[in-house]
């Protein structure tokens, strides 16, 4: 009999209990419709997004057979790249064979690849044997977590790509590679993996929730348990962790908590509750967001932030035309760490807004706060900036002075650009201006 008392939601593990999975409908039929055909894809989500959970879902028996994949056929092994920064190709294969060794109900294949496991594991070794795989009724598809781990081993070069492409175009071998990045851009970007190996896939994008999905994750784990949250704990829920599977469950997580403590008996005292521990979680993610975004999408991340706080809503498309790189846009919404939503204070057009209201909070928090010594005066006159530069540095002298320190390089390139001068000045002006002045950070979490 389950103990209705225990907190059903998590704050950072990988779901193993396929009990414990929600959403992803559609994501699970198309990748489940590839894997069927012999056909590879590449699982592309932004850090916590629940690329692990999923692939952890997908290879659970019992989801296989649900989806039409008779475990006497379909041959799955799972491989985490996580850690093994020196494995080699070798190493990866034997690995990789004791995986499927387990699912193979053939006592000669088993014994054959006990063998090859004995001695170095060799690329015309491994293309018999999944030739002999597929030529005997098994289809074989390998699953590959954190593969950017893969694409940055010095030991696997160009020719093991090549190896896994020829064994996915001559033996039937598919793969499902998971990666916070596209494979298109870990060959530009970093020219490890060769194109002809990323050709062979086919993208799916794991993003934020469909609204229904989210519900689900918030309100089922609740039928077993003492607590259930109201219609206005859904909405905090929402405006706090957006419709990010791993921030919901954290957000759920300290809600819960909240409910059992005999302290926290009314709802503004919950919320603040909820709020300081999620912000503590999540702190570190937000970060890792922040620092891993271009100067354009930290800009636009800023503006939306601080303009949204002072105005309580987001801002429409149009208003930010000409303003914020409408590409880079696009790159955030895909990422799910921004979003599209009507605004209930407008009921009209969808809204540009940060996905969670305390990553905007963490954002004005961090672009605003005054660190060094140093005046922006005495900064110019340090770099010396040149053109455009010293012309951008001096029309934002005033709204500059009072930022951070470390974004005054950052910004005063943005102006610079050509067509954003008076533009961007405005947006700068409007932004900081008022917040600035008052010399506080909102706290609109609780300003409905």
């Amino acid at each position: 009999m389950p103990n209705n008392d225990i907190n059903p939601f998590y704050r950072r593990k990988t779901l193993t209990d396929i009990n414990q999975f929600y959403g992803r409908k559609e994501e699970i039929k198309k990748v489940f419709s590839l894997i069927r055909v012999a056909e590879s894809c590449s699982l592309i989500g932004e850090r916590r997004i629940g690329k692990s959970s999923f692939l952890q879902y997908i290879i659970h028996p019992q989801t296989r057979a649900s989806y039409g994949l008779p475990l006497e056929r379909y041959i799955v092994g799972y491989f985490d790249f996580l850690g093994y920064t020196n494995l080699t190709p070798s190493d990866f294969w034997n690995l990789i064979l004791e995986e499927l060794s387990y699912e193979i109900n053939d006592e000669k294949l088993s014994l054959k690849i006990e063998e090859m496991r004995k001695s170095e594991i060799k690329l015309q070794d491994l293309s018999r044997l999944m030739k002999e795989l597929h030529q005997k009724g098994f289809q074989t598809t390998i699953l590959l977590d954190e593969f950017e781990y893969a694409a940055s081993n010095p030991n696997f070069d160009l020719s093991f790509f090549g190896g896994l492409r020829n064994l996915s175009t001559n033996c039937g071998l598919a793969y499902v590679i998971a990666s916070t990045n596209d494979l298109l851009e870990l060959y530009y970007v970093k020219n490890v993996i060769g194109s002809p190996f990323f050709n062979i896939f086919t993208n799916v994008f794991l993003g934020p929730f469909p609204e229904d999905e989210a519900l689900e994750l918030i309100k089922s784990p609740l039928e077993e348990s003492c607590v259930s949250f109201s219609e206005k704990d859904v909405d905090f829920i929402f405006k706090i962790a957006g419709l990010h599977p791993f921030f919901l469950q954290l957000a759920c997580y300290h809600l819960f908590d909240a409910y059992k403590s005999k302290q926290l008996k009314e709802e503004e005292a919950r919320f603040r509750h909820t709020l300081a521990n999620f912000k503590n979680d999540a702190l570190r993610h937000f970060k890792y967001y922040w620092d891993n975004s271009n100067d354009e999408e930290k800009i636009i991340f800023a503006a939306l932030s601080i303009l949204e706080q002072r105005d309580s809503r987001g801002f429409r498309r149009g208003e930010l035309e000409g303003v914020l790189d409408e590409k880079q846009l696009k790159s955030l919404e895909n990422r799910g760490l921004i979003k599209n939503a009507v605004s209930p204070q407008t009921g009209a057009k969808p809204e540009v807004m940060v996905f969670s209201s305390a990553f905007g909070e963490w954002i004005v928090e961090e672009i605003t706060s005054q660190r060094g010594t140093v005046s922006f005066e005495e900064w110019v006159d340090k770099v010396k900036p040149k053109g455009r530069i010293n012309e951008a540095a001096s029309a934002v002298r005033n709204t500059l002075s009072k930022v951070n320190p470390r974004y005054w390089e950052m910004l005063t390139r943005w102006v610079s650009q050509p067509g954003n001068l008076d533009k961007g000045k405005k947006l700068l002006e409007t932004m900081f201006t008022g917040i600035l002045n008052a010399g506080i950070i909102c706290d609109f979490v609780f300003s409905q």
